[in-house]
């Protein structure tokens, strides 16, 4: 039979794959307040705090983490999310080098590239979506290869104007699980910026007409911003 810490782990993990993180985080506290070098115990909470938005308490779990063990790769990326989210970039980016570098996950280059992208450094930026885009194909199990981290990548490639590369990602991406509006509406922003305006409406009308009504008011809010933001007033206003 399991121990108390087995089988608490296995229903924390449960529910952090459920995506409930606050029964998550209080079992884990529980677990790391039973046995505080309990192995992966303080990435893992790093991980869910991340999630929660939490971030500077996922920090503290990540260097509770790495304290306990140096090479622990999952309180590294925990620690370089939460950094990134705080857009303190010169802390986050060099702990995503150092992932990179120990694990060859090269999915989680899209956020190095990303910075490049806000620094308008193009074509450094392209260059690293580029090594995340081929690590995804090459490794769709991968558990950091998400539906929504391709799609995060394929928009990235929009930004830089390369659509070949993100047309390859959106397509891999909905074939993986993402909703086919979601992945429409990238296809259609590239028709704007192709100038391609009225294939562009066609598929925002085709998204607008068989929209769930649990995803409305965020995906209507979406087309509706995209087409502002290409000065499609007239066609934004009905939304």
């Amino acid at each position: 039979p399991l121990g108390i810490c087995e089988s608490d782990y296995i229903v924390g993990e449960i529910c952090r794959v459920s995506l409930h993180y606050a029964a998550t985080e209080e079992i884990y506290t529980e677990l790391l307040e039973l046995d505080p070098y309990l192995k992966k115990g303080w990435s893992l909470m790093a991980a869910v705090q991340n999630y929660k938005g939490d971030f500077e308490k996922s920090i503290a779990s990540a260097d509770f983490a790495l304290a306990i063990d140096p090479d622990d790769t999952d309180a590294l990326l925990a620690k370089a999310h939460s950094y990134y989210a705080m857009q303190e970039y010169d802390k986050g980016i060099p702990i995503f080098e150092k992932y990179i570098n120990a694990t060859g996950d090269h999915s989680q280059s899209i956020y190095i590239g990303l910075k490049h992208l806000f620094d308008d450094e193009v074509d450094k930026g392209y260059e690293h979506l580029l090594k995340a885009k081929n690590y995804c194909l090459l490794n769709v199990d991968n558990k950091h290869v998400t539906p929504m981290l391709m799609y995060e990548i394929a928009n990235a490639f929009i930004v830089c104007k390369h659509f070949n590369d993100a047309n390859q990602m959106i397509d891999v991406c909905q074939l993986h699980g993402m909703p086919w509006q979601d992945c429409d509406i990238l296809r259609a922003t590239i028709d704007l910026e192709l100038g391609n305006y009225e294939n562009a409406r066609i598929v925002f009308d085709r998204i607008i007409s068989n929209v769930d009504e649990d995803d409305k008011v965020e995906l209507l809010t979406n087309v509706a911003i995209r087409m502002v933001s290409y000065e499609l007033f007239d066609d934004a206003i009905p939304i």
